[in-house]
């Protein structure tokens, strides 16, 4: 598990979940269903995304580009969910798959940071498999910190999305 504390990025520009409507909220879903599938085709977090919001555990925040849906965060936030209180928790984040992950990743990082800072919170944890070294690096340069170490294990060792070119921040916990 990896945290620091939120600090402010001007213009940082993000969107969230839950504002809009129902027709609004199912295209935001297919659109995030994309953004995983193009890390590990399968890959869906809708009802991750829809507890979220219906259970008002948190936010989803969005990264869209000038077509798609760059990248998404299920955020937990504070007292009474899986973060605690005064913590911001990335439940799941993915960046799309493609030559600008990296840059997305850490623009979505910053997002879900000044989305903390919104709501008053102190801390942002997030989980990261260090298979994806990309992600984990990127995490470490911007000022994340490890506080504990798990060990994931697979069927079949596969290693699904635990590959360096994926831009992932998982549930540990």
């Amino acid at each position: 598990m990896l945290s620091k504390p939120p600090v402010e990025h001007w213009g940082a520009s993000f969107d969230t979940f839950s504002p809009g409507g129902d027709s609004d909220r199912a295209a935001t879903i297919d659109a995030c269903r994309g953004v995983a599938d193009s890390v590990y085709p399968g890959l869906d977090l809708s009802s991750e995304i829809r507890v979220a919001y219906e259970q008002q555990l948190g936010e989803t925040v969005l990264l869209w580009g000038r077509d798609s849906l760059d990248a998404f965060a299920v955020c937990y936030q504070g007292a009474g969910t899986e973060a605690g209180e005064n913590t911001c928790y990335i439940k799941f984040a993915a960046a799309r798959s493609g030559p600008r992950a990296q840059s997305v990743f850490e623009l979505l990082l910053r997002a879900c940071e000044v989305h903390a800072l919104q709501c008053g919170l102190k801390r942002i944890e997030a989980g990261v498999n260090t298979a994806r070294s990309h992600a984990y690096r990127t995490m470490l340069r911007i000022g994340y910190r490890a506080d504990s170490y798990g060990i994931a294990m697979h069927r079949n060792d596969s290693p699904a999305y635990n590959r360096p070119d994926c831009y992932v921040v998982d549930d540990l916990r």
